[in-house]
């Protein structure tokens, strides 16, 4: 009997730290969506490698692979034109094998430009995110983003933004 109690222990001890990994990387992402409808930059480029792989349909990076320098560049030039963002990125499926982590999950965007009183002008797309992230010295970081869209985009904007 003394010697079950170590293996029950041990299990439990590897199952809670799946759950730790699993709920960590959740929030690097939900992070993410915060970060970046606040326009907070510090904050989005903490939560980054220093070098990012990168696809996103309607950005057009040089190359695949950036920086997190380039990475927050983008993304502030991206939003910036917005009058308002509000980023939902629910219902997380998250692996985790070892020191690496995939998080995919819905994407829904909604943007907002300054338009004239009264007239209401936006731009919603839908679709999902896959995360890559690499656990670190000070945690999960995110090292690869691909956004793809689903459906049509919806709004009086062009969307092509």
């Amino acid at each position: 009997m003394v010697l079950e109690r170590p293996r029950r222990w041990s299990k439990l001890n590897s199952e809670l730290r799946a759950l730790r990994d699993r709920l960590d990387v959740s929030d690097v992402v939900t992070k993410y969506a915060f970060a970046l409808d606040q326009c907070d930059w510090d904050s989005l480029a903490s939560l980054f490698t220093d070098e990012i792989h990168l696809e996103m349909p309607h950005v057009k990076p040089a190359s695949p692979r950036i920086s997190r320098k380039e990475f927050v560049e983008l993304a502030r030039d991206t939003v910036g034109g917005f009058e308002a963002t509000h980023h939902l990125i629910p219902n997380h499926l998250v692996e985790v094998a070892s020191n690496r982590a995939t998080c995919k999950a819905y994407a829904h965007a909604w943007h907002t430009v300054p338009t004239e009183r009264g007239v209401a002008d936006y731009c919603l797309v839908r679709g999902f995110y896959e995360f890559g992230l690499e656990r670190t010295d000070v945690g999960w970081l995110i090292d690869r983003m691909i956004i793809s869209f689903q459906g049509p985009s919806r709004g009086t904007w062009a969307c092509t933004r």
